[in-house]
C-alpha cells in the first residue's frame, strides 16, 4: 500500500489529472521492479491543502472531462472515477486550527508542521500566533527525533514568514536556553547561506564567473567573515 502525498498553497483546476500521473508513476515503478507481476498495488492519493482560503478545483477526473451533461449521463459507465483525498487546511477558521488538529492522531512534530505551512508564509506576526503552539513545540522538541527535526521547523518559520528574527527568537526562548541555541544555531546559518549568495552575485556581476574553489569557500565562511568581506 503505498500513500501518495502532495502539498498544495493554492488549487490547481488540473489536480486530479496531476495525481493520476503521480500514482501511474508508482504503478510503472512498481511494475519494472517486479516484471512478472499481474496486479498493481493499492496507492492513496491524499492532498494537502495549506492556503488561506477553501479549495475550490475538481477532485475527482470525471469532472475535467469536458462533456455536456445529457452525455455524461449517457456514457456515465466509461467516465473514470479517479479522485484523490483533500485534507483542506485553507476551509478551517483559524481559531479552530489547534482543535482540528489535535483531534486527529498526529505527532506534535505533524501538527506543528500543519500549522506552519497554513499560517508561516509571509506572516508579519508569526511570533503572536506561536505563542498559542508554544506547548506542542516543547512536545515536538522533546520528542525522541525531535532535536533532529525540529532544525528543520525553525529554517521554514525564517525563511518563509515575515517575521522579524529577533522577535521570534523571544518566542523560542520561552521554551528553554537548549531551544533557542537551536533556533539561533540555525538563523545563524541561514543569515550565513543569504550573505554568501549575495556576495557571490555582485563578485560574478563584477568579476564574471567564480571559479568552483571561490565559491566554496564563500559557502563556507563563517558569519564574521561574511560580514567583513560584504562590510
Amino acid at each position: 500500500v503505498y500513500v501518495l502525498l502532495e502539498h498544495q498553497s493554492s488549487p490547481d483546476p488540473l489536480m486530479p489529472w496531476r495525481m493520476l500521473r503521480y500514482v501511474v508513476r508508482v504503478w510503472e515503478r512498481h511494475l519494472a521492479e517486479r516484471p512478472k507481476a499481474t496486479q498493481l498495488p493499492l496507492v492513496v492519493p491524499v492532498v494537502v491543502h495549506q492556503g488561506q482560503r477553501p479549495w475550490s478545483t475538481p477532485i475527482e477526473l470525471r469532472d475535467l472531462i469536458d462533456v455536456d451533461p445529457v452525455t455524461a449521463q449517457t456514457i456515465e459507465e466509461y467516465l473514470p472515477r479517479f479522485r484523490f483525498r483533500l485534507e483542506d487546511m485553507g476551509s478551517v477558521n483559524p481559531a479552530h486550527m489547534r482543535a482540528l488538529l489535535e483531534a486527529r492522531p498526529f505527532t506534535p512534530l505533524g501538527r506543528m508542521s500543519l500549522f506552519l505551512l497554513r499560517d508561516a508564509r509571509g506572516n508579519p506576526d508569526l511570533d503572536v500566533a506561536l505563542l498559542g503552539w508554544l506547548d506542542v513545540l516543547d512536545r515536538a522538541w522533546r520528542a525522541p527525533d525531535g532535536t533532529e527535526m525540529l532544525p528543520a521547523v525553525f529554517q521554514y518559520i525564517v525563511l518563509v514568514s515575515e517575521t522579524p528574527v529577533d522577535r521570534l527568537r523571544k518566542v523560542v526562548a520561552r521554551l528553554g536556553p537548549e531551544v533557542e541555541e537551536d533556533f539561533m544555531t540555525t538563523a545563524d546559518m541561514l543569515r550565513a547561506e543569504g550573505r554568501a549568495e549575495t556576495l557571490t552575485q555582485l563578485l560574478t556581476q563584477k568579476f564574471g564567473p567564480l571559479p568552483d574553489s571561490a565559491v566554496a569557500k564563500l559557502h563556507a565562511a563563517s558569519t564574521e567573515q561574511l560580514e567583513g568581506w560584504t562590510g
